[in-house]
């Protein structure tokens, strides 16, 4: 045992003391587990939490090192020149998603070296470096509240229960309720009306601080809820919306029938923001961010308040929403100087 602890030290060509063989033979962790077989252990760990999307993300990250550099490595072997050149032939990808798969490495490490997996001196991401050409500009997601409108109008158009109308509903509710995400939106229960108000915990969150969300529900709200409970031809389903049932009765299969419909939906929202002729590729994420810019730009609402509204636990999440002001407010200082 301390012959091998001894070489794998040697092979680090990096000093050592006796001290440090006595803690590699009595926690053979330190300096044996490498870089895959922690990224594995961080996803599964991940999936038992029921976490699958940000399992699913580390996955991503890991595939990726794998077709860079196909042979495992100890986290000695992982310096600033390796993850630069990870950076730099990761493929055709955005700033913000080399940043990301910079980030999950970064994690990974940490979370090796807080079960002395790994040593703090081969902790790499203190040259900055890595980081090169990660930074990147805001990009709007949001719509005006003349496009919302555009939606609004649509929708009477369209038959009703066709897979865009029911599109154009989840928008409209996403959007009303305070910028709520789809995948709250799907898990919404009948329970989760209370005298005339709809109270939720959000599921990104919810892990962190247990605190709940609620808002009114507005008329326009109640109608989109009324038309599901009455159409909704699945017995005793409790959930308010038609994208889960019984059957999906744990959370990976909730979080896989969640993902699938919210591909279909942006599918269709995708041709809805062709149809009204939008500048601003529409998504489910849209609605959200959209909200957080006509309550700022247009409503003039606290940033605070927005904040609260959206159920973030920092300011810095939201003014992240909310950093671009439409040119129509720029000219209009501009004018009055």
């Amino acid at each position: 045992k301390y012959n091998t602890a001894i070489n794998n030290l040697v092979r680090s060509q990096k000093p050592f003391s006796f001290s440090k063989v006595f803690d590699m033979v009595k926690n053979p962790n330190i300096g044996s587990n490498t870089l895959y077989s922690v990224f594995e252990m961080k996803i599964q760990e991940l999936k038992a939490d029921e976490k699958f999307g940000t399992a699913n993300v580390y996955q991503g990250t890991l595939n990726k090192l794998k077709v860079y550099h196909k042979m495992d490595m100890k986290f000695n072997e992982v310096d600033s020149a390796f993850l630069i050149g990870f950076r730099k032939k990761i493929g055709n990808v955005s700033n913000a998603t080399k940043s990301i798969h910079l980030r999950n490495i970064r994690t990974v490490f940490r979370y090796a070296i807080k079960k002395k997996i790994a040593e703090q001196n081969d902790y790499p991401f203190i040259d900055s470096d890595i980081w090169k050409d990660t930074a990147t500009g805001y990009n709007s997601k949001a719509i005006s509240i003349n496009e919302v409108n555009k939606i609004r109008e649509l929708k009477e158009e369209l038959e009703e229960g066709s897979d865009m109308w029911n599109a154009c509903n989840y928008f409209i509710f996403g959007y009303v309720a305070g910028g709520m995400n789809f995948g709250d939106i799907a898990r919404l229960k009948l329970d989760n009306r209370q005298q005339g108000r709809i109270h939720f915990i959000r599921r990104k969150t919810q892990a962190k601080v247990q605190e709940e969300t609620s808002f009114d529900i507005t008329p326009e709200m109640k109608s989109i809820i009324r038309w599901y409970r009455t159409h909704n031809v699945q017995l005793n389903n409790p959930y308010i919306f038609p994208i889960l049932n019984g059957f999906h009765d744990t959370e990976k299969r909730v979080f896989y029938r969640i993902n699938k419909v919210r591909k279909q939906v942006n599918e269709q929202l995708k041709l809805i923001g062709e149809k009204i002729g939008s500048e601003v590729p529409i998504t489910t994420y849209v609605w959200r961010h959209t909200f957080a810019s006509v309550a700022k730009n247009e409503l003039e609402a606290d940033v605070t308040l927005i904040s609260e509204m959206m159920g973030h636990k920092d300011l810095k999440t939201t003014q992240n929403y909310m950093k671009q002001f439409p040119d129509e407010v720029k000219d209009k200082i501009t004018a009055s100087l």
